[in-house]
């Protein structure tokens, strides 16, 4: 039925405050044309973990998560690169305005253990993160 786009160059790479889920300032925001619909929602970003143990990333429909996926790095000395990317089908049963944002979550933040989304140290320009939610006829 329509598809929105949230683009961001934001990058989201806190050194402290690890243990709870953060804003990482990626969001998309649609309006469903009737509340028997479906929206498809897909998260695009590349980023990299570094001994921040265990952590991930949810999505948030308003105020409450609705989809959540995990991952776990421990080594302090060696950098990952990591797709953050996912796809993820929801039922907002609602003709209002829905915001769809993203959140991340890392155990441990330091100087030395960190968990960046949308970040790139080499290269031009500034990486693109996609927020896409796509409205489908349910």
């Amino acid at each position: 039925v329509q598809v929105v786009q949230g683009a961001s160059t934001t990058q989201f790479g806190p050194t402290s405050g690890g243990g709870s889920y953060q804003d990482t300032g990626h969001s998309v925001t649609i309006t469903p044309s009737s509340s028997s619909n479906k929206v498809m929602f897909t998260f695009s970003a590349m980023g990299i973990i570094k001994g921040c143990n265990h952590g991930g990333i949810r999505l948030l429909r308003g105020t409450t998560a609705v989809h959540q996926h995990e991952f776990y790095s421990n080594d302090p000395s060696y950098w990952q690169a990591y797709n953050y990317g996912f796809s993820y089908l929801d039922s907002p049963n609602t003709t209002s305005a829905v915001t769809y944002k993203i959140q991340a979550y890392a155990q441990t933040l330091s100087a030395t253990q960190e968990l960046r989304i949308n970040y790139q140290s080499l290269g031009t320009g500034d990486p693109v993160a996609i927020c896409l939610a796509q409205e489908i006829v349910g």
